[in-house]
């Protein structure tokens, strides 16, 4: 599968976060947002909210 870039942004402050999406699959390179630490996203393409956890976002 070809790897895709796609951008989450801060469910608490807005700040974007870019992410990789493999085959359904969204790895994450921070788990935390760092401006407010925050551990949930809005996939901006999709509009599903995840949650970042051990590199991965899962859907919530």
């Amino acid at each position: 599968m070809i790897p895709v870039s796609v951008v989450l942004r801060c469910h608490g402050c807005g700040q974007p976060i870019r992410a990789v999406e493999r085959g359904g699959s969204v790895t994450v390179l921070f788990d935390r947002c760092p401006e407010c630490h925050s551990t949930v996203f809005e996939n901006t393409q999709t509009g599903q909210v995840v949650e970042a956890s051990a590199g991965y976002a899962a859907v919530r």
